[in-house]
């Protein structure tokens, strides 16, 4: 009879253990949906795989702060062999989600680190909330961990399914076509122009043949 009611409080804590990092994760997935939409531009999912909030041997800090604000440093590495250098873009989101998600990071992921390896969560994939980010359930998430969840969150409150890829149609067309903000019309000596496309991640031509098309001339 003891040994039974020793197996059930050990069953009880993993369940409740497991039930913790269910709410973790719901925390990171909010986290998230915020910094991604808050955030000037809109990044690929590419760019947020492999964030980094704590310097790691193999790869340096994404997060830094600036003027009392906190944000991102965007890698995009698609076109390296083109260009000959790899580029990146700052992007300071919502002071209100990155001050939840910093005390997410310094608190909870230090945590979970730490519980994980409790509960029979692999060492690495434990230590990965150490020093990344956007994890789920110790694993770094992908791009496709990032379209489900935009496209979860937007079925919820649009009642259409809307992945990445789309979500960045959506929201040119909105600034061209709601807005009226001609995004693709750039002056090559103006500072702010070249920022606000460099902040979207493409060149205006790339804009004007791929983004929010209203004719048929599209590609």
């Amino acid at each position: 009879a003891t040994t039974k009611r020793y197996t059930f409080f050990f069953f009880s804590f993993l369940g409740a253990v497991w039930e913790w990092f269910g709410c973790l994760q719901d925390c990171i997935n909010f986290c998230w949906y915020g910094v991604y939409t808050t955030g000037p531009g809109v990044p690929r999912g590419t760019e947020f795989e492999g964030l980094y909030y704590a310097n790691h041997r193999d790869h340096s800090k994404n997060l830094h702060c600036f003027n009392g604000g906190a944000g991102f440093e965007f890698r995009y590495s698609k076109n390296d062999s083109a260009k000959g250098h790899n580029g990146s873009i700052f992007r300071m989101p919502a002071w209100q989600y990155m001050r939840l998600l910093l005390l997410l990071l310094t608190c909870a992921h230090f945590a979970a680190a730490h519980i994980g390896l409790y509960v029979g969560m692999r060492k690495d994939l434990a230590d990965n909330y150490l020093y990344q980010v956007f994890v789920r359930y110790g694993r770094p998430m992908t791009s496709d961990d990032f379209s489900k969840l935009l496209s979860n969150i937007t079925l919820s409150t649009l009642g259409l399914s809307i992945g990445l890829r789309d979500f960045r149609q959506l929201d040119n067309a909105l600034l061209l076509q709601g807005a009226k903000i001609e995004i693709d019309k750039i002056d090559e000596h103006e500072a702010e122009d070249i920022m606000k496309h460099s902040a979207y991640g493409h060149s205006a031509a790339m804009g004007r043949t791929h983004y929010a098309q209203t004719d048929n001339e599209s590609t």
